[in-house]
């Protein structure tokens, strides 16, 4: 079974959903059936096992392969998300020196901003612990 997937401004691609599954293994008549042994049917069960297991395999592969090419291009926007992020805090930081700069002098103010982000910068750190050692105390198995 396939499907088809055209993505806006691509070319058609056909992906296949499912393993192709392929045997030459004819179909045994009602007394092949009878003159076989339990070991003929066990070494074709394994047989089949064998060939599901590689086209499972063979399926696994080519679906890793395929995020493992699309990974890149993915890590990269969000690589660049968090550059211009990074920069619109800069900018915005910047923005409040300035504007607080005309209501107390600009060294007062780039005190003020700076005091405002490192107690933000500390809270948040006293809750990461706080989880973590509530964290801890779940995976811990020693009894205190």
């Amino acid at each position: 079974m396939t499907d088809t997937f055209v993505p806006a401004g691509s070319r058609k691609t056909t992906i296949p959903l499912e393993p192709r599954i392929e045997t030459t293994r004819t179909v045994p008549t009602d007394e092949a059936l009878a003159d076989r042994s339990l070991v003929e049917d066990a070494k074709a069960l394994v047989q089949d096992g064998k060939l599901l297991a590689e086209a499972e395999l063979d399926f696994q592969k080519k679906r890793a392969s395929y995020a493992a090419g699309k990974a890149g291009g993915i890590a990269a926007r969000f690589a660049a998300a968090g550059v211009i992020a990074f920069l619109a805090a800069i900018a915005l930081t910047v923005g409040l020196v300035i504007a607080l700069g005309q209501l107390i002098t600009i060294w007062g103010s780039t005190a003020l901003v700076t005091l405002v982000y490192l107690l933000i910068a500390y809270l948040l750190v006293r809750d990461g612990q706080k989880k973590l050692q509530h964290v801890k105390s779940v995976v811990t198995t020693e009894k205190r």
